[in-house]
């Protein structure tokens, strides 16, 4: 049975690669958690200094999954908002972690990838990646911290378009709204590690000083969250 996250760390630079191909990398529990494991080893690891974040086969992330069971536990809601707190530890290690976060957009990137890619520091995107938000057809708020980062990158009108109407966007309008940017790396069969067309930068911060200085606190993922969000989901 495949690694539900994989983890390859070679010259100061680590990749994380989502690994449910067949599902476009959807978020259950096990890859939840084995994305926090690998960000968590990542951050502590002192010869890693950049941190890729990119998703097997055709799709970088396309959310939650809807058809996982027990994602959030059995418990009441309580219990499930305290779960899905502990979860969205994800998106500020790739927020907060002293190391420089790329989110190397390969394909579908949705509702918490988006979240996800929104929380790294930069983002790259292959021409053939697509986004959305995604909440509003689940009939969600918004988690992993998607509201307070894309106001930040994109300005407010532009984040409350994207959460409100929650409709898909191509690679190059992200580029045009300044969420990626670039909308042009080339892709490998295997994952979105470019092959010989445009490059990602991470060699830039193998040496030198990395990204702990430039960082600042984010606010707390909880302040996303309503348990509306736990007793729909």
């Amino acid at each position: 049975m495949n690694r539900p996250v994989d983890y390859h760390a070679e010259n100061g630079i680590a990749t994380v690669t989502l690994n449910r191909p067949e599902k476009l990398n959807a978020m259950n529990a096990d890859l939840m958690r084995g994305a926090i494991a690998a960000l968590e080893g990542a951050a502590a690891d002192e010869s890693i200094r950049v941190v890729v974040l990119t998703g097997a086969g055709r799709g970088f992330c396309a959310g939650g999954d809807l058809g996982a069971k027990n994602t959030l536990g059995t418990g009441g809601t309580d219990s499930r908002i305290g779960v899905l707190q502990d979860l969205q530890r994800s998106s500020k290690l790739l927020r907060e972690m002293p190391k420089v976060t790329i989110a190397a957009i390969n394909g579908p990137c949705a509702g918490g990838g988006f979240s996800w890619a929104a929380a790294a520091d930069l983002r790259y995107a292959a021409a053939s990646a697509k986004f959305t938000t995604a909440y509003l057809n689940a009939g969600l708020s918004g988690d992993f911290g998607g509201t307070w980062t894309l106001p930040r990158i994109v300005g407010s009108a532009r984040a409350r378009e994207l959460y409100l109407l929650s409709e898909k966007f191509s690679a190059e309008e992200a580029e045009r709204f300044g969420f990626v940017s670039k909308a042009s790396f080339r892709t490998t069969t295997r994952s979105a590690r470019p092959s010989d067309g445009a490059r990602l930068p991470e060699s830039r911060w193998r040496s030198g000083p990395t990204a702990s200085a430039s960082r600042w606190p984010m606010a707390s993922c909880a302040s996303c969250l309503t348990r509306t969000v736990v007793e729909r989901g």
